[in-house]
């Protein structure tokens, strides 16, 4: 039997994740009965996570506007069985067409929100700056990037190959996502000037409290994602 072909392949850029440790009850509530948390060090986490869709096709065909545009979601981590993943809370993109294209495809929570991003490059460093409704996220690094040890907290967090959600009647779902372990950027500076409570609802709104327990600027590469299954 021939391997699926991607549903979508895109180039990820410039990613900035920030993760926070999150009771272990809300991050159940959160997951499919299928699913278990997938914990660090005991404990449980949520990440905001920004970047950009670069040249992105969808069968291996440009459609205008899902081309390129920037992306900011909130996702926690699971395992099925022996599969790591994450699961999105939402995400936020500019583009109804994107949000459509998303929720119809993977019964994903697309929300569209102005939002714009952009990113200099200069005396070592680069500077990823998003703007999206009234919120504010940028993170300074080095142009240098290197990739860390698997046993590391940052590749905890940034390195998954599954996707898993909740079809429409309630099952599994679970999608492939394909990409070479990313490299990260030293982090030299990064603010944020976000209201969770506002942006995710009042079960979020600790956030707004805790300080991250990571930071990763990552480079990003191509990317792959496979049509879903459900299970």
């Amino acid at each position: 039997m021939s391997e699926p072909r991607p549903f979508l392949t895109a180039r990820w850029a410039n990613l900035v994740l920030l993760t926070f440790e999150a009771p272990a009850k809300l991050v159940r509530a959160a997951l499919h009965r299928e699913l278990e948390p997938d914990r660090w060090s005991g404990c449980t986490h949520v990440s905001l996570v920004a970047f950009d869709f670069r040249d992105t096709r969808v069968m291996g065909c440009l459609v205008p506007g899902l081309e390129n545009f920037p992306e900011i979601n909130l996702r926690t981590y699971a395992r099925h069985q022996d599969d790591r993943g994450v699961i999105f809370l939402r995400e936020l993109v500019p583009s109804r067409l994107v949000a459509t294209v998303a929720r119809w495809r993977y019964n994903e929570p697309y929300q569209v929100l102005a939002m714009r991003s952009s990113t200099r490059s200069g005396d070592g460093l680069v500077t990823v700056t998003h703007r999206f409704g009234a919120y504010r996220l940028r993170a300074v690094g080095s142009i240098t990037s290197s990739v860390p040890p698997d046993s590391s907290v940052e590749h905890h967090f940034k390195e998954h190959t599954w996707g898993f959600g909740t079809t429409r009647s309630g099952r599994l779902l679970r999608y492939r996502v394909e990409h070479p372990e990313w490299a990260i950027r030293e982090l030299r500076d990064v603010d944020y000037d976000i209201d969770f409570r506002a942006l995710y609802g009042n079960r979020w709104g600790f956030l707004n409290e805790r300080t991250p327990v990571s930071t990763i600027f990552a480079v990003g590469s191509e990317v792959r994602v496979y049509p879903p299954k459900a299970v």
